[in-house]
């Protein structure tokens, strides 16, 4: 019945899958859950097109559950493989797929489509005061549990209750516990949570996640979450992130290189927070996403329609290298960031574009409760402000600015910087009007598109003649990224020199988006890439026999009095057994090369592994004699 074979590699990027025994579904078991049942950990139970109406649950075991995508990488697999959770046989336990015994991220689910789910039911706790909870309408992984969901398409579930609601499309783990969950390279759209219970917020209409996970190359879109209920104020149409762990010693969510756009957080009588994502207690790192036409509705305040981050925000924020553009408020509540909300909270805000984004105050980017962000390398241009601050406003805040583009945002008054209390240090930035501070000027930035070969943009690009080149802050700390041909000289998308350009494309953690192509080419094109951050290369020559070279990238610290990176680089068997230590050592920021000699090892697939305090990835690479 058992089919064994030896091992798999899954298409889905930087997971490979060595399973025991291969389960076939419906040949061997007519349902996916009895193909589970039958599993046991490291097995692949693989299920052919069609559609399953049941619910299933993983029930602990570390497995892999997945579509004929995992064959062939036909995404007409993900279309086709459908399951169908709208007939629970327990109503109060109706989401699609569940995760609640433990299961960590050795636990995939692959290539469906997840849809029809209603949720699960956490029943009311009388010492706590907590009401019945409904939560996780497409996948709920429960309490001190994990997944990895890969390459799925969840949507249209829906939580409709008069309680506490999160999680429409996924519920990842309860505010404070040890859960972890990968979620890349899915579709989630068209989920909700509408309802509502007095006093109690709903949250999270595409995902919620409470304990710590990485959320990465999703498209997150046309999820809403509305209260129906007067009185009860919603949070995080597309995403929101609550965490309750106050040292931050453990948890930390990685959001990057999303699409999240056209959710919506609406409110009946109450505050409308966040169209596109909230964060409120995390510790986040949140690159490369475009955040876009997200709205806030409400009747009381509309909050950071495109993202709000406030509140009980412990460690190091980041928030860099995206692009916030056409997120609005609805209705006739006051409205308070358009972009970007910031509430008694501290991130780093580096090298993002904000454009085109609508509020009454701060159509940027709005600051209160005594915040104090540092916004360096930004790009804040052509926002709007129907009463002040089109691209900043700041309450009783402290505002430290550098390197940064203010230009051409409107609003009746201060339509680039609105202060109400609190202090502000602004350097080295093109302001249009002008402002106090040590390398301000008032100068058309001369900002473009660019439109290149590849069919990538890049938005709000300095021009050849920007007089924004090379006059952000002379510190070595803040110099653009060098170009490794030309000494001296900055990696385009940054101009000019490698003195600091104002904007979103300078200083040493600039992205652009894009791949250089240049007509030298070894393999890897590593040197051509734009820094993004960590970067792991494919190792190059792959197949190799034999030694081959491995590169990655170490960026720069946002803290110039910060010490080197601790890195690790790691070669593992198939088994996950360490074969050898490439690296183990601090590292200052740059471009590193170590060589792998497999000499005294068989043929075969190995893993590399680069892990620091904040990113960890994994590549495979094969050795033939």
């Amino acid at each position: 019945m058992k089919k064994i074979i030896f091992t798999l590699f899954l298409i889905v990027p930087f997971l490979v899958v060595y399973a025991q025994d291969t389960i076939h579904v419906p040949a061997d078991y007519s349902t996916i859950q009895a193909g589970i049942n039958a599993a046991n950990n490291g097995d692949l139970v693989l299920v052919e097109d069609g559609t399953y109406i049941e619910n299933i649950n993983y029930r602990g075991k570390a497995i892999t559950v997945t579509s004929n995508y995992i064959i062939d990488g036909d995404t007409n697999h993900i279309s086709n493989t459908i399951i169908d959770g709208s007939q629970p046989s327990n109503s109060d336990s109706a989401s699609v797929v569940t995760f609640n015994s433990g299961e960590d991220t050795t636990s995939v689910i692959c290539g469906f489509t997840i849809t029809g789910g209603t949720g699960t039911i956490i029943p009311e706790d009388p010492i706590s005061g907590s009401p019945d909870q409904w939560i996780g309408g497409g996948i709920y992984i429960g309490l001190n549990s994990g997944a990895s969901i890969l390459q799925n398409h969840i949507e249209m579930n829906s939580i409709l209750r008069n309680t506490y609601m999160s999680g429409g499309g996924i519920y990842s783990g309860d505010p404070g516990d040890d859960s972890y969950s990968i979620i890349e390279e899915n579709i989630i759209r068209d989920n909700l949570v509408s309802g509502g219970l007095s006093n109690f917020l709903i949250g999270g209409g595409g995902i919620f996640m409470g304990g710590s996970g990485r959320i990465m190359n999703n498209e997150i879109y046309n999820n809403i979450c509305e209260s129906i209920l007067s009185g009860v104020p919603t949070v995080g149409g597309g995403i929101r992130l609550w965490n309750l762990d106050v040292n931050q010693d453990t948890t930390h969510c990685v959001i990057k290189d999303n699409l999240i756009y056209n959710n919506k957080s609406k409110s009946l009588n109450a505050k409308a927070y966040a169209g596109g994502i909230n964060s409120i207690g995390c510790r986040i790192t949140m690159i490369g996403n475009t955040i876009s036409y997200n709205t806030v509705e409400g009747n009381v305040e509309n909050i950071g329609a495109g993202m709000h981050i406030g509140g009980l925000n412990y460690g190091e924020n980041r928030i860099e290298n995206n692009r916030f553009t056409g997120n609005h408020s609805l209705g006739n509540a006051t409205s308070y960031g358009g972009a970007l909300f910031i509430q008694n909270s501290n991130p780093y805000i580096y090298n993002n574009v904000f454009n085109n984004n609508e509020a009454d105050y701060g159509g940027g980017l709005n600051l209160n409760n005594n915040s104090q962000p540092q916004v360096i390398n930004n790009t804040i241009v052509s926002n709007i402000a129907t009463n002040a601050g089109g691209g900043i406003s700041s309450f009783q805040s402290t505002l430290t600015v550098m390197n940064s583009i203010i230009w051409d945002n409107l609003a009746p008054s201060n339509p680039q910087i609105f202060m109400s209390g609190g202090t502000h240090n602004i350097t080295y930035s093109d302001i249009e009007g002008g402002w106090p501070g040590t390398g301000n000027i008032n100068l058309n930035p001369e900002l473009m598109d660019t439109v290149l070969t590849s069919g990538d943009t890049l938005f709000a690009i300095l021009s050849i003649n920007s007089p924004c080149i090379d006059t952000g802050n002379p510190g070595t700390f803040y110099n653009d990224f060098q170009d490794p041909s030309n000494p001296g000289y900055a990696l385009f998308p940054s101009r000019g020199t490698i003195r600091n350009d104002m904007g979103a494309y300078g200083g040493p953690r600039a992205r652009g988006w894009i791949k250089i192509v240049t007509d030298v080419d070894d393999g890897s094109q590593f040197t051509n890439e734009i820094p993004i951050g960590y970067q792991l290369n494919q190792n190059y020559p792959n197949p190799f026999n034999p030694s081959t070279k491995i590169k990655y990238i170490i960026p720069a610290s946002l803290n110039p009095s910060q010490g080197g990176t601790l890195v690790q680089l790691i070669v593992y068997d198939i088994l996950g057994r360490a074969v050898t230590e490439l690296v183990n050592e601090e590292k200052q920021p740059g471009v590193y090369e170590s060589v792998f000699d497999g000499s005294n090892l068989p043929s075969g697939v190995y893993l590399y592994r680069l892990t620091t305090s904040e990113f960890s990835e994994t590549k495979k690479l094969v050795l033939l004699k």
